[in-house]
């Protein structure tokens, strides 16, 4: 309301409150306060038509009702099968080690024994590198994808699994990628270190096991509104393993009893899975178990699945829900009112609405039916019935050939999910706090119907397996990423029904030859669960609003209204002051005489309020620099994007990309985000303004920046959270630098920081843990702080030269051990500052020729370890931002790091202003890079925020359903917000898309006497066009001329009788 009121001039000119009392209000200062009070939606809906209309010749009614019958009607039932003796399948190949970072290796094989109904495959190796294993299959596409990180390679060895129920038999096929990714986790073990001997094999062993099975259908169909589902498997032999796997309908696999991670599946004689909810099924359609044995069967084994659900919400709900949102929508359209009727009876308010309005036609909106033969009649006593729906679809197709729009609208009748912040579980539903509403706004916007998702067998289908995925894993989303298979299937059943209704289709080809529909969803993360988004990628440009459903409509409110809203960021009002990072470097010698004395490291300017214009705030915590430029060095791999561009050598036909790398001419840029961002941000006219700790960030965004580039390490604990430098840790010696440096945790120059350090780690992001008191955490702090400062050894890192230390992957043993002693809570993958390069030492004739060096003292990785490399770091979650947050005038943020969508520090970002995020939901690799830097240039060019954020998945990460199946599964980030949202660009040279005045957007100016074909924005005061109502229904007045023609017609016979006579 801050920055409406800005807009406004500080006064509205009317404030209407609908059942909020007056006095909530009064610090918002208003020429007009209109209070409309009722406990019914009929009178008002009429109260709102007629402040709003003096007259119309159009309305809108729908039938609904008030309440709903509680249903819980409980389905249980069993069905029996047996599988046959059958022997587990196995294959064996070997396949050639990928060249590193440059596509992959393929290998293909067929499945054609219908007796095998699942499918593992298992990649090992002896070549200590980085590999990746896909699985697919050729009808589909990939439906797997394992990529561990070199962390977790350590922890379980060099072995990459991956699963899948056979959707199809014939053709399939695994491939091998090889590209080195960071990952969260903290290596703790290794219980197998032989994997450390360097061989110079250079293939890789692919076992695949077939596991034998049948499919049962589940005999029972499952009607509307299905919940709480709960399937158990039982079978005669507990000596053998078996498993199953639930299937939708169309083939999706929502749920599967084999992990493939884990290689000790036990030996028992009963499973049992819960599912949120199951989809509604048509005729001739069912769900379906499928049901296999994970040992050899020499007899045959019995089993039995007990299944039980409830239905909750009866089918009358999901049809009045859609008559209402789209009933509101066709009024937005239509520019007119909209009323309600009871099915049964129709409300005197309503009718008297009508005649004072003087309405001439109305559009009658009944989906199901439910309305009664005499409340129709007395509508058609009071005006003239110009179209009654009956069906969704058609007010769909009547919507749509309104405006001829490319977006669809999502959401759901479950009410909101409320959570716990801490461990990211539901914990339960707030009845009544429903999306619809919402929902109906964002579509009324857009021109575009509502679609609810459980109001059709197909969408209520699809959207199981992300819920179910979602309400599982959203606490373990740093171990578990949703399945491509089941992604590919639940998004294109979603896009068959879009395409039997007209509103959407998938196009043949790939990400180019897609017509990207706008898709947006509203609603709950726990009610439609986080794949559901990122499954239309590529298809379309989807985006979504969530939160409760006050979240959901001020979130809406605020993207709808961003031309307006953005003029009131102090950014865009003239000259800004914010704090601006500084600059250092290293001097070995006379650097101790320099600030901060006592050490090497030199501050050549410091960090200070300055003056901005159109500022963009950038956050540099962790980065890739300079990485095909010299950082592939350290790796002996340069980084090839998805759409097959090398970044730094691929040259450009794109003015925009003119002299942005240090070679003359225009090249996609290097993967170097501190580098490449500020040019592109320049060239788009903004300035560019930098900030590292948390203080600076937050009093940057507080004072006003268009755009905020976050780039921080990130977690999905602690309500979220983000590692931003630490101002005060003992290895800290510059407060607030530009970007984050790398120091070397265990270099003998850093041996004092380091021993403070523990102490200060102690004190902070550990305090939690251990329980300590704010007594204690004082005491630690002061141990934690160096009473000399003053360091005979020099240290390396500053803002010139970042990056300083290195992964190390040869430090197996070593990690290992300094692991167990440090009880988890350090690795020492990047405490170094240089790594020897074993195979380059034995062959350094070959390195030479190929310009690799044998000692490396940088990876092109800036920070990238979240243990050994973090020295320098705090960890601040979603109640630090909270509190220190104010308004952030609609801000938008684009932010790589790791797993904090959805969670309480998305949500505090989002509640104080930020007007989109780009962020993720799962683990992110090193290459997000890619995608972040690609934004503002996309912003400069035109591009709208959803258009952009596509380009930049298309050019590192999977794409699902258009078949660009990449191995880098974690690029799996989404776009919260409207995707159709434009960035403001201060410069026009490369496209004005983006850019408006001031005076474009300046609001209408008071008038009670504006009428818009009687619809009055700053309310109504008289009623022109009333009319009064007739005496007499339809029924009776055609009865009357019924029995009027009858009586003529009499006396007309009678007189043509007299004539007869007389002749």
């Amino acid at each position: 309301m801050e920055d409406w009121l800005g807009y406004c001039g500080g006064r509205l000119d009317d404030l209407i409150l609908i059942n909020v009392p007056r006095e909530k209000v009064r610090q918002w200062s208003s020429r007009n306060v209109t209070v409309i009070s009722g406990d019914d939606p009929f009178s008002i809906a009429s109260k709102i038509a007629l402040h709003d209309w003096s007259y119309s010749d159009l309305a809108v009614i729908v039938a609904i009702r008030e309440d709903f019958n509680e249903i819980n009607n409980q389905t249980v039932g069993e069905v029996k099968g047996t599988v046959e003796p059958y022997p587990i399948g196995h294959k064996h190949f070997k396949i050639d080690e990928p060249v590193i970072g440059t596509g992959g290796t393929y290998k293909s094989f067929t499945i054609q024994d219908h007796h095998y109904k699942y499918i593992t495959a298992e990649l090992t190796w002896r070549n200590r590198i980085d590999l990746d294993l896909q699985l697919y299959d050729k009808q589909l596409g990939m439906v797997d994808n394992a990529a561990k990180t070199y962390q977790e390679h350590a922890r379980e060895g060099l072995i990459e699994r991956v699963a899948s129920y056979i959707h199809n038999y014939g053709d399939w096929e695994v491939s091998v990628t090889a590209v080195p990714k960071k990952g969260m986790y903290r290596v703790m073990e290794n219980p197998d270190l032989k994997f450390l001997s360097r061989g110079s094999v250079k293939q890789g062993d692919v076992d695949i096991t077939l596991y034998p099975g049948v499919i049962v259908d589940i005999p029972d169909k499952l009607g509307f509104g299905c919940r709480e589902a709960e399937f158990t498997l039982k079978w005669n032999n507990p000596n053998l393993r078996m498993g199953f796997t639930i299937l939708d309908p169309s083939g999706t696999e929502i749920y599967s009893t084999l992990f493939y991670g884990d290689n000790e599946i036990k030996k028992e004689s009963e499973l049992t899975v819960n599912i949120t909810s199951l989809g509604e099924c048509r005729e001739n359609e069912s769900y379906s178990i499928c049901v296999f044995s994970m040992d050899d069967i020499h007899q045959p084994v019995d089993f039995t699945i007990r299944y039980k659900w409830k239905q909750v919400y009866p089918k009358v709900e999901g049809d009045c829900f859609t008559s209402a949102a789209n009933g509101a929508v066709l009024a937005s359209l239509l520019n007119a009112p909209l009323l309600y009727t009871s099915q049964d009876k129709l409300s005197s308010v309503t009718k008297d609405t009508l005649l004072k309005l003087g309405v001439k036609k109305i559009y009658l909106i009944d989906v199901g039916g439910y309305l009664k033969e005499e409340v129709l009649d007395q509508l058609r006593g009071t005006t003239s019935v110009e179209r009654i729906y009956h069906t969704s679809s058609m007010i769909y197709r009547d919507i749509r050939n309104l405006t001829s729009t490319d977006t669809v609208v999502f959401t759901t009748i479950d009410p909101w999910t409320y959570w716990y912040v801490a461990e990211l579980k539901p914990a339960g539903e707030y009845k009544g706090a429903l999306f619809i509403g919402p929902a109906a706004y964002i579509a009324a916007h857009h021109g575009t119907p509502v679609l609810i998702v459980d109001e059709h067998p197909d969408l209520s289908q699809a959207v199981v397996y992300p819920n179910d995925f979602w309400w599982k894993n959203a606490c373990n989303r740093a171990t578990v990423e949703p399945c491509a298979g089941s992604m590919y299937l639940f998004g294109r059943q979603v896009y068959r029904f879009l395409e039997e209704n007209n509103l959407g289709k998938l196009e043949e080809g790939g990400p180019d030859a897609q017509f990207k529909e706008t898709i947006i969803t509203v609603a709950g993360q726990y009610d439609i669960g986080a794949p559901w988004d990122r499954s239309f990628t590529g298809a379309a440009l989807p985006g979504r609003f969530f939160g409760s459903p006050v979240d959901t409509a001020y979130f809406i409110s605020r993207n709808i209204c961003y031309p307006a809203l953005i003029v009131e960021n102090p950014a865009m009002q003239g000259k800004v002051k914010l704090i601006n990072g500084s600059s250092s470097k290293t001097q070995p010698i006379l650097g101790r005489l320099r600030k901060p004395y006592g050490v090497n490291l030199v501050i050549t300017k410091p960090s200070q309020e300055e003056d901005f214009k159109y500022p963009i705030l950038e956050t540099y915590n962790v980065f890739l620099y300079r990485f095909n430029e010299r950082g592939y060095k350290h790796w002996n791999f340069k980084y090839t994007r998805a759409d097959g561009i090398i970044p730094y050598l691929t040259d450009s036909m794109d003015p925009i990309d003119e002299d942005v790398t240090d070679k003359s001419g225009a090249y996609y840029p290097d993967i170097s985000e501190t580098e490449v961002i500020p040019i592109y941000a320049k060239k788009a006219g903004y300035s560019n303004v930098y900030s590292t700790n948390f203080s600076s960030v937050v009093e940057d965004l507080n004072r006003g920046v268009i755009l905020w580039m976050e780039q921080c390490h990130g977690f999905h604990t602690r309500g979220g959270e983000i590692a931003m430098w630490a101002s005060d840790s003992p290895y800290v010696y510059e407060p607030n630098p530009w970007r984050a440096y790398e120091t070397i945790l265990l270099a003998p120059s850093n041996l004092r920081e380091f021993i403070h350090w523990l102490f200060y780690y102690a004190a902070t992001d550990a305090a939690p843990d251990l329980g300590l008191t704010e007594q204690q955490i004082t005491k630690f702090k002061q141990l934690s702080r160096m009473l000399i400062n003053f360091h005979l050894l020099n240290k390396r890192g500053s803002t010139e030269n970042p990056d300083v230390s290195l992964i190390n992957t040869q430090l197996v043993r070593l990690n290992n051990l300094f692991q167990f002693l440090s009880m988890g809570v350090l690795d020492c993958w990047s405490a170094w500052g240089f790594e020897i390069h074993r195979d380059r030492l034995l062959h350094p004739l070959k390195s030479l020729r190929e310009g690799l060096p044998i000692i490396t003292t940088y990876d092109g990785k800036s920070i990238v370890s979240v243990l050994s490399g973090h020295p320098n770091m705090i960890w601040m979650n979603g109640y630090d931002f909270d509190d220190a947050l104010e308004n952030l005038h609609s801000c938008g943020v684009n932010a790589i790091s790791c797993m904090p969508a959805l969670t309480f520090l998305h949500l505090t970002w989002m509640r104080h202003g930020m007007v989109y995020q780009i962020i993720d939901p799962w683990t992110t690799t090193d290459w997000a890079a890619v995608w972040n830097q690609m934004l503002i240039k996309l912003f400069a060019k035109g591009y709208t925020v959803g258009e952009a954020y596509e380009r930049g998945m298309r050019a590192c990460g999977p794409e699902f359903l258009v078949g660009q199946w990449w191995w880098d599964r974690w690029e799996n980030v989404e776009l919260f917000g409207d995707p159709d949202l434009r960035v403001f660009v201060p410069s026009t040279e490369y496209s004005d898309e983006n850019h408006w005045s001031i005076e474009d957007t300046l609001p209408l100016k008071y008038d009670p006497s504006l009428s818009i074909d009687g619809h009055m924005p700053f309310g109504a005061t008289s009623y022109p066009h009333v009319t009064t109502p007739s005496l007499l229904s339809s029924q009776q007045i055609l009865f009357i001329l019924l029995a009027l023609l009858v009586i003529l017609l009499a006396i007309l016979f009678l007189m043509r009788g007299e004539k007869n006579i007389s002749k």
